[in-house]
C-alpha cells in the first residue's frame, strides 16, 4: 500500500523502493506544519498586545485583561485559564488587585511571583491616587478629606487606623498608621494617639479606619473607642474632627449627625454652629451666623 502514495516530491517509485519512507515522510512533513504550543502562546500573546497598544483597554473583556497583565507576571504559562479563574473568584480587576495574597493563592497557578505582581500593580494605584490629592492646603471640608481617605485606602484590605494631625489653618502635619489588624478589628492605643498630638503640636487630629469589604457604619465598639479617644483630647484642649470610617465604595464620618443634632437644637453653641456650616457645608436653618462671625469664631477654637 505504501507504493501507491505520493508525498512531496517522492514519485510512486521512491514510495516502492522504500514502503515506511513514504510513512515517515507522512509525519515528518506534519509535524513541521505544526507550531508549537509555546509559539500558539505567544502568537497570542502578541496579537493581545496589539490591541492594547491600538485602542487601550476599550473592547477588552475583565478576563482578557487580566490575561494580557499575567503574560509579564508568568512569561511562560498559558494565562488565559488563570484569568478566568481570577475573574470567575474576585469579580473584577479592581477585586484582584484588592485580594490577599493567601486569597490569590488560593488560585492555581498563583505563587509567590504573581502575587507581587499584584501587589506592585496595586501599589502603584494607590500612589497615583495620592498623587492627585493636593496635601499643602488646608482640609477644611469634609469632601477634601474624605478624598484624599479614599486614596489613601486604595487596596488596603486588612483593617488600618490613621491618625491624620492638622495646625491651625487645617493644614496637615502628619498622616501615620496608627495600626494593622485583622479584617475584622485593629488596636488602638490611646497613649500614642495623645503622645503623636502633643509631639506634632497639634491644633486638631481626626481619625480614619477602614472595613474592608464590609459597610461604613460604626460599630458599637467603633463608637465607644471613638468616644473616650474624644473624651482625653478634650481635655487636653485638642478637639477630634472627625473619625471616618471607609468602606469599598463609601467614607462616612462617624460624629457629624450627632453634630448636626447638636448645632439645630436650641441655644446651640455658636462655634459648633460655625463649623457644621463650614466644614460639613450643612445649611442650619434660622442658626447659621454670618461668614465673619464664622471666620472669627474657628479663629478664636484654633488659638485655643
Amino acid at each position: 500500500m505504501c507504493a501507491g502514495i505520493i508525498i512531496g516530491g517522492f514519485s510512486r517509485k521512491d514510495s516502492a523502493a522504500s514502503p515506511c519512507a513514504a510513512h515517515t515522510m507522512v509525519f515528518s512533513m506534519n509535524d513541521s506544519k505544526q507550531p508549537s504550543a509555546s509559539n500558539l502562546h505567544d502568537g497570542h500573546r502578541d496579537r493581545l498586545r496589539a490591541r492594547f497598544r491600538e485602542v487601550g483597554f476599550d473592547g477588552f473583556a475583565p478576563h482578557e485583561m487580566m490575561e494580557l497583565l499575567l503574560t509579564y507576571a508568568l512569561p511562560r504559562v498559558n494565562t488565559n485559564e488563570i484569568a478566568h479563574n481570577l475573574i470567575d473568584r474576585f469579580g473584577t480587576v479592581s477585586g484582584i488587585l484588592n485580594a490577599s495574597a493567601e486569597e490569590l493563592q488560593a488560585i492555581r497557578g498563583i505563587g509567590d511571583g504573581a502575587v507581587l505582581y499584584f501587589n506592585l500593580l496595586s501599589a502603584i494605584r494607590r500612589q497615583c491616587e495620592l498623587d492627585c490629592c493636593d496635601t499643602s492646603t488646608p482640609f477644611n471640608t469634609i469632601e477634601r478629606l474624605t478624598t484624599y481617605l479614599r486614596a489613601l485606602y486604595t487596596g488596603i484590605n486588612t483593617e488600618r487606623v490613621t491618625l491624620m494631625l492638622f495646625d491651625n489653618s487645617l493644614r496637615m502635619l502628619d498622616c501615620i498608621t496608627l495600626g494593622d489588624g485583622t479584617v475584622n478589628s485593629a488596636p488602638v492605643t490611646l497613649r500614642r494617639i495623645v503622645e503623636e498630638a502633643v509631639g506634632h503640636r497639634a491644633a486638631c487630629v481626626a481619625l480614619a479606619h477602614n472595613h474592608p469589604r464590609g459597610m461604613a457604619i460604626p460599630s458599637g465598639n467603633d463608637i465607644a473607642v471613638t468616644e473616650s479617644i474624644e473624651q482625653v483630647l478634650r481635655a487636653l484642649s485638642i478637639p477630634l474632627l472627625e473619625h471616618f470610617i471607609v468602606a469599598e465604595h463609601s467614607c462616612e464620618p462617624m460624629l457629624r449627625s450627632r453634630r448636626l443634632s447638636a448645632a439645630t437644637a436650641p441655644k446651640a453653641d455658636r462655634e459648633l454652629q460655625c463649623f457644621c456650616s463650614t466644614f460639613y457645608g450643612e445649611v442650619l436653618a434660622d442658626s447659621v451666623p454670618n461668614e465673619s462671625l464664622c471666620l472669627a469664631s474657628e479663629s478664636s477654637a484654633s488659638d485655643g
